[in-house]
């Protein structure tokens, strides 16, 4: 049987520390200090009665943000947002996600791989195009606007080319002359 492992302060004779009971308390203390007064649970971003952003691949629920009244003609107050988060409708509720986004021409769009399998938020979109964007803790009701028209897409994907460089190829992202894989999205303001 191997030697256990001592720290240098224990004895030769003194029975070894379990890292493993350091862990649990971690956790249970770290658990402890994400409850709100009278123990209602919530994240870092207020999750309660089916209000939680989404948190990098994380998916969320409803966006918990103020939301901003009047119609937004220019998006280009996002066009510096590494991700942004994308509220869709499902039959269970509200669903949200964090989506890499650019804007061309003030227009705010976003894209998703051609996978095979058609991701939940697409379906949603799919099924009902109203929708709510959060950026920068605030949130903006949206239709969302398939784009179909080549020059058009070829332009999103020149924008998001520029912005995350090699990452875009890291997915099965849509290509530059090829609107029949994957799917872009224009994000239009319903206020």
């Amino acid at each position: 049987m191997p030697e256990p492992v001592r720290t240098p302060r224990e004895a030769p004779g003194a029975a070894p520390r379990a890292p493993y009971l350091i862990l649990v308390l971690v956790a249970v203390l770290g658990a402890a200090s994400e409850c709100a007064p009278g123990g209602e649970a919530r994240d870092s971003v207020g999750s309660r009665d089916g209000v939680r952003a989404p948190q990098g691949v994380t998916a969320g629920l409803r966006l918990p943000w103020k939301e901003v009244s009047g119609k937004i003609s220019d998006w280009s107050f996002a066009s510096d947002e590494e991700e942004i988060a994308l509220e869709t409708s499902a039959p269970q509720g509200r669903h949200s996600v964090t989506v890499w986004c650019v804007v061309v021409d003030g227009n705010l769009y976003v894209a998703t791989d051609g996978s095979k399998v058609v991701k939940r938020w697409v379906q949603q979109l799919d099924r009902d195009p109203n929708a709510r964007v959060g950026i920068r803790q605030r949130s903006y009701p949206v239709r969302v606007r398939r784009v179909l028209m080549p020059e058009q897409w070829d332009a999103v994907l020149v924008a998001y080319a520029r912005k995350y460089g090699p990452r875009v190829h890291q997915y099965d992202f849509p290509k530059v002359g090829d609107t029949s894989q994957g799917r872009i999205y224009e994000l239009e303001s319903r206020s």
